[in-house]
């Protein structure tokens, strides 16, 4: 708990901020910021990757992270970090578990988020057909999904 924590807290803290190569800074000040800035988010980035390590085990899975500090500008922290898991049983399969932990790019606020994904490049037809079918479910049971967007939220009735 205290890990999960910790990798959220250091996202509140350097997601988004700017960030410049402290190689090629000549105030040492600023070079010193930037590089505890680098460091500290590469820490958490380890613990994530702990986190999802240790989950992927104990249900026999593999990761991949996808984990680059920087974004594509290579300007700004990243608001995420990501670890895909696969069952090692089922590496050609196109479906992955998806583990993030993120700041949310409307409230501000930091979480930990679980998806089911499909590899579009990958999948035939069959395979869409079987992942769309993880949201069918009995007509009698009522099931309540929260579909997210960056601007709402909305609760619908299964």
């Amino acid at each position: 708990m205290e890990k999960t924590k910790e990798v959220l807290d250091v996202l509140k803290r350097n997601a988004c901020e700017s960030y410049r190569s402290p190689n090629k800074l000549s105030d040492k000040a600023e070079a010193s910021k930037m590089r505890k800035l680098y460091s500290e988010t590469k820490e958490a980035s380890s613990l994530f990757e702990d986190i999802v390590l240790s989950i992927a085990k104990e249900n026999d899975m593999v990761c991949f992270f996808h984990n680059r500090i920087l974004d594509g500008t290579r300007r700004k922290i990243r608001p995420y970090f990501w670890g895909e898991m696969l069952d090692d049983r089922y590496l050609s399969s196109p479906e992955s578990i998806s583990i993030f932990a993120e700041v949310d790019a409307y409230t501000g606020n930091t979480r930990f988020r679980v998806s089911l994904e499909l590899d579009g490049k990958r999948a035939q037809k069959d395979d869409y057909l079987s992942h769309n079918k993880i949201l069918c479910f009995p007509e009698k049971k009522r099931i309540y999904l929260r579909a997210e967007c960056w601007w709402r939220f909305t609760y619908v009735v299964l």
